[in-house]
């Protein structure tokens, strides 16, 4: 789905289970619009706080105050195009499995649109819900449990000057496919 920067409003929504995770992802939602020109995201906490919100493209937030929104008309379906349930194990298995299909059934209305649910473990509950509401016509791509091993994860430790920390991370990144990668060091210098 692309994203039109020319519209301020509503486009890509992701949804997290508490206040905390909603943090989460909106850090990680920042890093990652930084190669996006143009693009904007915000937190919607609550109505009655910061209005950022309102010309956002992607906006982060807690099922309960997205359904808020949307009964309220703050935000409308009609441009949304990408909906991330995140931790969706953890939302479906509680009390905000009610809201989470408030928001699917208003936004399936959409003629293109994606949604998204990124999970830890895929429970039966959480499979039922997405057959339920999607109507089996969604594409599952699941790890079985003998993928998630940790053969492909690699320790590399490599002494270099301090002056050459950079230069050795591009050489590095140029002779090695990375798919995700943490990089520890001794200080923020």
């Amino acid at each position: 789905m692309k994203i039109d920067l020319t519209q301020e409003n509503l486009q890509v929504l992701v949804i997290s289970p508490s206040r905390e995770l909603m943090n989460q992802s909106y850090s990680v939602c920042l890093q990652l619009i930084k190669f996006y020109n143009g693009m904007n995201a915000a937190k919607l906490i609550d109505l009655n706080d910061d209005k950022s919100f309102l010309k956002a493209h992607l906006v982060v937030s807690t099922p309960g105050i997205a359904v808020k929104a949307f009964k309220k008309g703050v935000f409308t379906t009609a441009n949304c195009k990408v909906v991330i349930f995140d931790e969706a194990d953890i939302m479906l298995g509680s009390s905000d499995k009610d809201h989470c299909s408030v928001i699917a059934k208003m936004l399936l209305k959409q003629k293109e649109i994606q949604f998204l649910g990124f999970t830890a473990t895929v429970s039966k509950s959480l499979s039922d819900w997405f057959d339920s509401t999607f109507s089996n016509t969604y594409n599952k791509i699941l790890s079985t449990y003998a993928d998630l091993s940790l053969d492909g994860i690699y320790h590399l430790c490599i002494s270099c000057d301090r002056n050459d920390k950079l230069l050795t991370l591009d050489l590095m990144y140029k002779v090695m496919t990375v798919g995700q990668c943490i990089v520890f060091t001794n200080s923020k210098k």
